[in-house]
């Protein structure tokens, strides 16, 4: 039987490596382990296929929501590095704290006022907690205090971002998905040290590929990793591989939320989305929600579009000095839709501008129970930018110089190599059934050598704010603006 014992750790070894919720995990293996009641002889055949089939889905790489086989062809380093066991740590007020206060920051520097924008702030926090591990003396301090507020060190968030990733461990990957991998070439380009590989694979779960950068292969296993990990809802991260590309470390999210109270066809109806902010006066009552408009309450300076609303009850207001809004929940309890619209007469910008980590997170965690008439507009649109600017202006310049950087910790002979570029795309549909959003970053190294009794309305009918927020921490996963719903 030791042999059979063998061929179950080989089975489960394998397991681990299959993109595919814990549930259908746990399913597989009984099926296989459950073969062990069998005599040998008959045990041996069915688990030396089970190892083969598991074994080749790790190998293509299987896109578990549409199917389709993605064929990623370069090696995976990442083979005989197995993730060592991470002790989970509670996610306490000084990582949300944090976490909050980067991910507040980088939305306020990364929006661009002409057009709608989205982020994922822990897309990005991923990709650079990655990076850090390869980083040393003052580049390493940047890290730390661009991603710890100066008061966490790199080994502290890689252990909480283990951890918040761990916190949805229990989610289908058709939900929620948090994948990262690493790119590189040949050890003559670049000798990545195994230390740097083992840490990326504990606490990010990260493969790494070892590819040819001049090869066309590569630049389809890329786009296709991305696709595969984003559900198709980002179907190219990179157009070209830079000649001098000497590595990428990339991240992906990927979340489907379904609304915890769906909507109905009676619940959507027509209406107008005012661009500039300007609500024509009188608008609505307590005891709308908004149906079909005539043309002449609409502004006369092409600032008005039509669209649908989605018209629902809810019960979580918000409220700071600046702004009202509330929160309308997901399936399953564990994330949130948070829309904040900033009060007639206040710009949008100036809005986001006043807002920091600990004020977003507080006013969520100051939310009143108040029954709310809420209509939310319809809309779905992508985003993409480089980052380096908005890092720089949060303090981050050592590891975006050639001349600075000091990435001694990721490979051997790495003097001159440095963050090129740090590309992010983001993807929002939001309908009358939920929220799909996906996002990927990409970092690129080079080397250098109202009073009254009536329901309270808020109608998202001028430019706002929203996020996708996991409920315990209040940490967004996913922030944007909407200046027409439209485009």
């Amino acid at each position: 039987m030791a042999k059979l014992e063998d061929l179950k750790k080989i089975i489960d070894y394998n397991l681990g490596k299959i993109d595919i919720s814990n549930d259908a995990k746990e399913q597989l293996r009984q099926r296989a382990h459950g073969a062990g009641s069998k005599r040998l002889l008959g045990a041996r055949f069915r688990y030396t296929a089970a190892v083969a089939i598991i074994s080749l889905i790790c190998f293509v790489g299987f896109n578990i929501f549409d199917n389709k086989p993605v064929v990623v062809k370069a090696n995976n380093l990442m083979q005989g590095i197995s993730p060592t066991k991470v002790q989970v740590v509670s996610l306490d007020n000084k990582f949300i704290d944090a976490t909050a206060n980067f991910s507040i920051e980088l939305f306020k520097k990364s929006i661009n006022k002409d057009k709608n924008s989205v982020i994922s702030p822990m897309s990005v926090y991923l990709a650079l907690g990655m990076t850090g591990n390869g980083a040393d003396r003052n580049t390493l301090k940047q890290f730390e205090f661009l991603l710890g507020n100066n008061k966490l060190s790199l080994d502290e968030l890689n252990n909480y971002y283990y951890s918040f990733i761990n916190s949805f461990s229990n989610i289908k990957a058709k939900e929620f998905k948090v994948s990262n991998s690493i790119w590189y070439g040949s050890k003559d380009e670049l000798d990545v040290y195994k230390d740097f590989l083992q840490k990326n694979a504990d606490y990010y779960g990260a493969d790494a590929y070892n590819v040819d950068f001049n090869s066309n292969n590569t630049l389809n296993d890329i786009n296709n990793w991305v696709k595969a990990n984003t559900n198709n809802r980002i179907d190219k991260i990179l157009d070209s591989i830079d000649r001098d590309a000497m590595m990428y470390l990339i991240n992906t999210i990927y979340f489907n939320g379904q609304w915890e109270k769906q909507y109905s066809s009676k619940d959507i109806h027509n209406g107008a989305f005012y661009t500039n902010g300007i609500v024509p006066k009188p608008y609505v009552d307590n005891n709308m929600i908004q149906e079909s408009q005539s043309s002449n309450t609409l502004n006369n300076d092409n600032s008005s579009v039509y669209l649908d609303f989605m018209n629902s009850e809810e019960n979580k207001y918000l409220k700071d000095d600046m702004a009202e809004g509330f929160i309308k929940k997901y399936k399953g309890d564990k994330f949130s839709f948070v829309a904040l619209l900033p009060n007639e007469g206040v710009d949008i910008n100036k809005y986001i501008q006043s807002i920091s980590g600990r004020k977003f997170v507080n006013i969520l965690r100051n939310a009143s129970d108040k029954k709310i008439n809420v209509s939310i507009p319809k809309f779905k649109y992508d985003y993409d930018l480089n980052i380096n600017e908005a890092l720089k202006k949060m303090g981050f310049t050592d590891g975006l110089d050639s001349s600075k950087a000091d990435f001694s910790k990721m490979a051997k002979e790495s003097e001159g190599l440095f963050i090129s570029k740090v590309i992010h795309k983001a993807s929002i549909q939001v309908d009358e059934l939920g929220t799909k959003a996906a996002a990927s970053t990409v970092v690129e190294m080079k080397s250098a050598a109202l009073k009254i009794n009536l329901p309270k309305c808020i109608i998202l009918n001028r430019p706002f704010v929203y996020a996708i927020v996991d409920n315990k921490t209040n940490l967004p996963i996913f922030m944007g603006t909407v200046l027409n719903p439209n485009k």
